[in-house]
């Protein structure tokens, strides 16, 4: 493991990603870990129950500060240069609109640098006729088979779909496409898809009959319990 013991490290980026190295950090003996996000708290992509933990265990959380520039002296690491950001949301186009604040430089000192700030995919292989359609998140436009614009090309996954998901699902798509493509060559004589399960969908009026018979309860999510601050920040037992 890392010998982090008295090191002031910063993460960028404020995903789930970005959380797990957060609180790995604190694990390895980092004297001081802090966030740095430009967006501001309550809009990070990361859960925001695991950012309260994150900063129940001493987490320090630099939200709205745009990442500008790393600083080196005599060949180490000694801050990261930010600027206050101004966030607006998204435009109709899915773009985030997020503009810096002039005038707000600040350092953030730190010894150690991780970058978290997401992944995208790499879309430049593709034809640059426009034969095969692209999305607004990035990915590659299909339709419900898997297929692309351009007939017989497939694609699946994270790179169809421009953002990064679950690695489960991410299998189940090549899945999908794989039963696809097979129909595709083989017509009739293809792997059918696989039958989906119904999903049940009640009105209020049935909800509430079956909370008067005790078959639903109304109570609200139960959160698990963690292990207490001092115990689970020392060890990299499940918390």
């Amino acid at each position: 493991a890392l010998n982090l013991k008295g090191k002031k490290v910063a993460v960028l980026g404020a995903g789930n990603v970005a959380l797990d190295c957060l609180r790995s950090l604190v694990r390895l003996g980092a004297s001081e870990v802090k966030m740095v996000c430009r967006k501001p708290r309550d809009e990070v992509t990361g859960y925001q129950w695991e950012v309260d933990l994150a900063e129940e265990e001493g987490v320090t959380v630099c939200d709205s500060q745009m990442f500008k520039e790393i600083i080196v002296k005599d060949g180490k690491i000694t801050g990261v240069k930010t600027i206050k950001t101004d966030y607006k949301g998204y435009d109709e186009k899915g773009r985030i609109q997020i503009e810096e604040v002039p005038g707000t430089e600040q350092i953030q000192d730190t010894d150690v640098v991780v970058w978290a700030t997401g992944q995208g995919a790499d879309l430049s292989f593709l034809p640059q006729d426009g034969s095969i359609g692209t999305t607004k998140s990035g990915g590659i436009e299909t339709n419900s088979e898997l297929m692309t614009t351009l007939a017989g090309v497939f694609a699946a996954g994270d790179g169809r779909l421009g953002v990064t998901t679950y690695v489960v699902d991410a299998i189940s798509e090549g899945h999908k496409s794989a039963r696809s493509i097979d129909r595709y060559l083989r017509g009739e004589k293809g792997v059918k898809e696989r039958r989906k399960f119904p999903v049940a969908e009640l009105t209020v009026e049935e909800v509430n009959e079956k909370i008067a018979y005790g078959q639903f309860s109304p109570d609200k999510r139960i959160f698990l319990r963690n292990l207490p601050i001092e115990e689970r920040i020392s060890s990299f037992k499940e918390v």
